[in-house]
């Protein structure tokens, strides 16, 4: 398997873990409206802010994203438009 196979691979694992804790916490609460997408081979923190605009909330993992200038959770905090939760990554 290829790099990029490897690379694909790993993001349809977390894009399923994430789908998943989505969906259980959408079940447990089924008055709260939730918009979740997956983007790639973008700036992640202009995203994020983008988002920010019309959420009332915006829920971002703590790890920073490779590349970034500075950790993305305090860039979307620095410039958010929202309340902003940082999640821990939960490993295993």
């Amino acid at each position: 398997m290829g790099t990029t196979d490897a690379s694909a691979k790993s993001l349809r694992a977390t894009e399923c873990r994430s789908g998943k804790a989505v969906d259980a916490w959408s079940e447990k609460y089924p008055d709260v409206q939730v918009c979740w997408t997956t983007k790639h081979n973008l700036d992640v923190a202009a995203a994020l802010r983008a988002a920010a605009h019309s959420a009332q909330l915006l829920v971002v993992g703590r790890l920073s994203h490779a590349g970034a200038a500075r950790p993305v959770p305090a860039e979307v905090i620095r410039h958010g438009f929202c309340p902003v939760a940082v999640v821990p990554q939960q490993i295993g």
